[in-house]
């Protein structure tokens, strides 16, 4: 089995063990939610068992009707990048409307903050 290993497979899992250590670190610093913590505990750990087990890919694909892993590796991750790309899209445009709506109280704060002498300059 060990000599089954490919390089690498070892140089990916050592990765996602990195990338999970890290995100552990960012919560404890309070930069992370529980949520995010397993987020990302999925994503790590999917690479990881794919990486360690790529043939489960061919099962999925065949299950799927696709012809290959790499296919349906492809296919997911585009989908996913369609919805993250119209997730932040969403997310700055709601961004931006507070923003206006922030920026259109302070200026009307500061209009009416502002003495009657001082419009006339």
């Amino acid at each position: 089995m060990i000599n089954d290993i490919a390089i690498f497979q070892v140089l990916t899992v050592l990765f996602c063990v990195a990338m999970i250590a890290r995100v552990i670190s960012q919560y404890r610093r309070g930069r992370r939610t529980k949520r995010e913590i397993a987020a990302w505990f999925f994503v790590w750990g999917a690479v990881a068992t794919v990486a360690i087990y790529p043939v489960m890919t061919d099962r999925v694909a065949h299950l799927l009707g696709l012809k290959s892993g790499a296919n349906t590796l492809i296919y997911f991750l585009l989908v996913v990048l369609i919805y993250v790309a119209l997730r932040s899209v969403f997310m700055i445009e709601e961004l931006q409307g507070r923003i206006s709506e922030i920026t259109r109280r302070i200026a009307i704060r500061d209009f009416e903050n502002e003495r009657p002498s001082d419009r006339a300059h």
